[in-house]
């Protein structure tokens, strides 16, 4: 079964209060805390060593433009590229994955491109999949606010998604067409 992978930082009690609401006893998720890179490289090797596989990837960290924080520490591109590549770690989404970066204004710019290209060469090599942040600033709610605990609220800024063949390979998708039978864009929404 394919499920949820959500990864946090522990280390801060903003972080903790959000995870504690995030997600229902039902769904299935693999929820881990982490208080620095090395214990999230500990976590994502270890689930790859288990054969644990998932199509969904939350990342509920503190950012900024082109890097998470886990502990008041950075997580660029380059440390993707340099300490996560080559670990066996794209084998823990085999199929389509979503990768999402809910910290503030992880995607914004082009070192926020930068950073979404690094994570989807590095994770999607299997399967392909997406990798979306916000470029705005975002507001962690904790979990016990009724409907919307456990979220991080954007206000301002616009979702970055980026998408990914198996290989790592980015790619633009074509814009679907509408079945109204004119220009305009059909939406979705995503479920993270």
């Amino acid at each position: 079964m394919f499920g949820k992978l959500y990864i946090y930082d522990g280390s801060t009690e903003e972080d903790r209060s959000q995870a504690a609401g995030r997600f229902s006893s039902s769904d299935y998720v693999r929820s881990f805390g982490v208080d620095s890179k090395s214990a999230l490289l500990f976590v994502l090797e270890r689930l790859a060593m288990e054969k644990t596989y998932f199509s969904r990837l939350l990342v509920q960290t503190h950012g900024g433009p082109g890097h998470i924080s886990i502990n008041g520490r950075s997580i660029w591109d380059n440390t993707i590229k340099s300490d996560f590549s080559g670990k066996n770690l794209d084998a823990l989404f085999p199929l389509y994955t979503r990768i999402y970066f809910d910290g503030c204004n992880v995607a914004e710019g082009s070192s926020g491109i930068a950073f979404l290209e690094a994570v989807g060469s590095v994770f999607l090599r299997r399967g392909g999949g997406e990798v979306f942040g916000w470029t705005s600033y975002g507001y962690g709610m904790a979990g016990w606010i009724p409907f919307i605990g456990g979220h991080t609220v954007h206000f301002s800024g616009q979702l970055r998604r980026l998408h990914f063949r198996p290989g790592g390979i980015r790619y633009t998708p074509p814009v679907p067409k509408s079945p109204f039978g004119d220009d305009r864009r059909m939406e979705r929404g995503f479920k993270v």
